[in-house]
């Protein structure tokens, strides 16, 4: 099979944003709270960089609605967005924002909704510098939920975040280590790496891996998140079918509006829906907790 190798730029259609959305609020069964963060005229623009993805819970019965959506062209607007709309209870949002130390770093808000609303909210700094500064960050903000960051050798800081509930009470603090280039064979953390397709131009295979402690310190869940690179559509193609040999479409709400989402998508090849990440989520004591397939807009 032949697949188109071009790369994609420019903005993509207001209305592939709208679907991306409408694709969560199918998954949740409902109207998905805070989706107003997203400004869609920005978000079109900027797409194609990561600004905004639609998470889905495989193979979870119950009713999940997740996005997340970052600060990326309209810095200023979207936290003071942020700020309006989000719940800070102690000034947690002031405060996560303050860890940066000044720094430019990227800001993103994640949701999680079911049935009853919103769940949980996740405030992140991501795109860390390299070296002491990125590490300083993420200690900074981990000091929030009085957490020690990991150190893994061979990985640098990629993000850091917090969980707040409906309160705006912090219930996790989370870190994020990245792995630029693994080789093959079992790794002590990722397992075995040579489960996930290599980048079709590259070869190479790059991962994050992710902590969630409970506030005092205590370690309650690890990710091991798979990055893909999808560039083109040939790169798309090759993470889809991981994506599909990995969970196959099973019953959940998620599962169903992932499948409409991409049986349905009408903006090809202009733009073409991928999955970023795939996530692999354990429990602290290593009880598989599912997989989750962020998806996006290239």
């Amino acid at each position: 099979m032949a697949y188109d190798t071009q790369r994609r730029d420019g903005p993509v259609p207001r209305e592939a944003v709208s679907d991306l959305l409408d694709a969560v609020e199918r998954s949740l069964g409902a109207a998905v709270p805070f989706r107003a963060l997203v400004d869609l005229d920005v978000a079109a623009v900027e797409a194609r960089r990561f600004k905004l993805d639609a998470q889905f819970a495989l193979g979870v019965p119950t009713r999940t609605g997740r996005f997340s959506v970052n600060d990326k062209g309209a810095r200023q607007a979207f936290r003071d967005r942020a700020r309006r709309m989000i719940p800070c209870g102690r000034g947690v949002l002031s405060a996560v924002l303050a860890a940066a130390g000044g720094l430019d770093v990227q800001f993103t808000v994640a949701l999680k909704a079911g049935p009853r609303g919103a769940e949980r909210l996740s405030l992140y700094l991501e795109e860390l510098p390299g070296g002491p500064e990125g590490a300083a960050i993420r200690q900074r903000l981990l000091a929030l939920g009085d957490a020690v960051p990991s150190e893994h050798p061979g990985a640098t800081p990629a993000a850091c975040g917090v969980d707040i509930d409906a309160d705006g009470e912090i219930v996790a603090v989370k870190d994020y280590s990245m792995f630029a280039a693994v080789q093959p064979g079992p790794h002590p953390l990722l397992g075995d790496v040579d489960a996930w397709p290599g980048h079709p131009a590259s070869g190479r295979r790059r991962f994050i891996h992710a902590r969630r402690y409970a506030p005092g310190g205590a370690l309650v869940g690890t990710k091991t998140m798979w990055m893909p690179e999808t560039q083109r559509a040939d790169d798309a193609a090759m993470a889809w079918a991981r994506v599909d040999a990995l969970a196959a479409p099973g019953p959940g709400p998620a599962d169903t509006a992932l499948a409409t989402l991409r049986a349905g998508w009408r903006h090809a090849p202009g733009a073409f829906l991928h999955p970023d990440l795939v996530s692999v989520d354990t429990r602290a004591g290593g009880e598989p907790q599912g997989t989750v397939v962020y998806v996006s807009i290239r």
